[in-house]
């Protein structure tokens, strides 16, 4: 995070997103806490600043060494699809997630 954008504001403006686009309350807290373990392992970049390939490895590092179970994986997934391309409006790693 940069110091105009604190972690509480990048936080606080997810949930708003999520709210906006008429998320449940349980998929918000799941969707903060997915992202609040992502950008503690990409620590000090800021989530704007990752490459597919970056997010890619992410995903393969919770598969692989954390032992994630796939359904998990793929709520990570789908939290950082919200993120780039409805926050950001970024394109999004192109791959098919069906073998999560």
């Amino acid at each position: 995070m940069n110091e105009i954008e604190t972690k509480t504001e990048f936080y606080e403006k997810v949930r708003e997103e999520l709210r906006l686009h008429n998320y449940s309350y349980k998929t918000i807290k799941a969707y903060t806490s997915c992202l609040r373990s992502f950008v503690k392992y990409f620590h000090p970049k800021h989530p704007r600043n990752i490459s597919n390939d970056g997010i890619k490895k992410y995903l393969l590092h919770l598969l692989e060494k954390k032992k994630w179970q796939s359904s998990s994986v793929n709520q990570m997934f789908n939290a950082l699809r919200f993120l780039y391309v409805e926050l950001y409006k970024m394109p999004y790693i192109s791959y098919c997630k069906c073998y999560l």
